[in-house]
């Protein structure tokens, strides 16, 4: 499921679940922004909007993701959104012939 976040009819960014596991009630997150439209909070209110739909309509009881480790701003979003850094997956994936860490975060979503 992929969601487009519009502001006055602009594409600002958009945000999916991937990995949906129906079973354990969880997802995968991903999340894209414009480069002009970075630092405006949209990602913040993305991913806020995206719990309370996983929550009440999805009914998941989780969210997670992957985070490369140099991708502080990204690292500090998800944070700032109430999740946890659970892991770290050592030499994950390539960047620019590059072993690069990743950091696994996890939330989870109040049902209520």
């Amino acid at each position: 499921m992929q969601l487009a976040a519009l502001v006055d009819g602009e594409l600002v960014g958009c945000i999916d679940l991937y990995n949906y596991d129906p079973i354990h009630r969880r997802a995968e997150v991903g999340i894209g922004v414009e480069r002009s439209c970075r630092r405006k909070g949209y990602a913040t209110a993305m991913l806020l909007e995206l719990d309370k739909l996983c929550a009440r309509q999805l009914h998941l009881h989780q969210l997670y993701c992957d985070v490369v480790t140099s991708n502080t701003v990204s690292c500090h979003l998800f944070e700032r959104c109430g999740y946890r850094q659970i892991g770290v997956m050592q030499e994950w994936v390539v960047v620019n012939d590059e072993y690069r860490d990743v950091l696994r975060f996890q939330k989870i979503l109040n049902n209520d």
